[in-house]
């Protein structure tokens, strides 16, 4: 599913000068333009998430019903919506999958600004590969060799 993501997304011609190890004033306004964005979107995505999870249960309470639970050994009751709980963990599971897309944008454009990956040689499996495990933050010996710690 990541990698058909990353296959989307689109490959512009490239700002990246020749130098690897100094990024010139266009590549930094490129990366922090993908940063504020990011950002920005990250945080939309926040918010219509907890709307979505507390706007429905509150106009339409019917669709939540609570079950009244005895906790053995104390005789206590608890009231506890399963219904509203797996709609929750969905919309977690959503939230968390359209984060991990936003990060492998992220992790592609920055690639793309500092000509690690460039229209030629975007589709590379090596490059795809290293680019996805850091854009989901797993740890791998590639990447420790390209000075890269996520």
């Amino acid at each position: 599913m990541y990698k058909k993501f990353y296959n989307l997304i689109p490959t512009k011609k490239s700002i990246a000068d020749d130098s690897i190890y100094l990024l010139s004033d266009t590549e930094i306004k490129y990366i922090k333009n993908k940063e504020y964005f990011a950002v920005f979107l990250s945080a939309a995505v926040g918010v219509i998430m907890v709307l979505a999870l507390y706007l429905p249960q509150y106009y339409w309470p019917t669709l939540f019903p609570e079950n009244i639970f005895i906790i053995p050994f104390f005789n206590e009751n608890f009231s506890f919506s399963v219904i509203g709980f797996v709609y929750g963990m969905l919309l977690v599971f959503i939230e968390i999958v359209l984060l991990t897309f936003l990060n492998i944008y992220c992790a592609h454009e920055i690639a793309y600004a500092t000509g690690f990956i460039n229209s030629d040689n975007k589709n590379q499996a090596d490059k795809k590969n290293i680019l996805l495990k850091i854009a989901n933050e797993k740890k791998d010996k590639d990447i420790i060799t390209l000075g890269i710690d996520p």
